[in-house]
């Protein structure tokens, strides 16, 4: 096929999940050298990916110092109901949570890779939040394999025909994040949560925590804290 497709993929290949359980590690990679891990789990429609970043200062070789937050993100897929619930927790923005109607867009190209031992192919989208800047992040670009046929990925992506080995971005920022391993393994149910102990946002709020109104969250964490939280 010499012309883009244009794939409205929205969980189409659901009996493509298969029977077997699976974790895959990612490595996320941003701001020079720094890196942290993602870890996705799979169990028939549900799946979990979650990243933390913890509190430290990075020196590169060059001598750049970077500072990061506490930064706790987990997103919570529900592929049969087409629904995400994400968490956040980080630095003066704690228990955030926000839910949201799953659909993306992807357009599929023929251009294809090798990445981490799989053979890729590329797709496109927007990226997750509404409030993105187009010169720091671009298009959404995600590598994908049929060798696993399941509808998901890292940070969130998910609906391609095949996991999503690389995800990346066409824009300035250095923001990657590569399939490290895969194992097709028993995973333990888990529990998604839901308020109470949460302060709830929007999706575009919680990917872009400067959106959110300061003195609303300080009354919000005010409350939670009255509770117990």
């Amino acid at each position: 096929m010499k012309n883009l497709l244009l794939v409205i993929y929205i969980f189409c290949s659901y009996p493509l999940f298969g029977q077997k359980d699976l974790k895959a590690t990612y490595v996320f990679e941003s701001y020079g050298s720094y890196e942290t891990i993602g870890v996705l789990l799979v169990k028939g429609a549900a799946c979990w990916y979650s990243r933390k970043e913890e509190k430290n200062t990075e020196v590169t070789e060059k001598g750049y110092e970077f500072y990061h937050y506490k930064n706790h993100l987990d997103w919570y897929y529900d592929l049969a109901s087409k629904t995400i619930v994400q968490t956040r927790d980080s630095y003066r923005f704690p228990y955030l949570i926000a839910q949201w109607q799953a659909g993306m867009e992807w357009e599929i190209t023929e251009e294809t890779a090798e990445i981490a031992g799989y053979k890729v192919q590329k797709a496109t989208t927007s990226p997750l939040y509404e409030d993105h800047d187009p010169f720091i992040y671009g298009e959404a670009i995600a590598w994908f394999t049929t060798e696993i046929p399941i509808s998901a990925g890292p940070e969130g992506y998910y609906g391609l025909p095949g996991l999503i080995v690389k995800l990346e971005y066409s824009g300035i920022g250095i923001y990657k994040c590569t399939l490290q391993n895969v194992k097709f393994d028993t995973v333990e149910s888990w529990q998604v949560p839901t308020l109470p102990g949460k302060i709830e946002v929007t999706k575009n709020e919680i990917y872009n925590l400067g959106t959110i109104d300061k003195k609303w969250l300080k009354q919000q964490k005010k409350a939670l804290r009255g509770k117990g939280e």
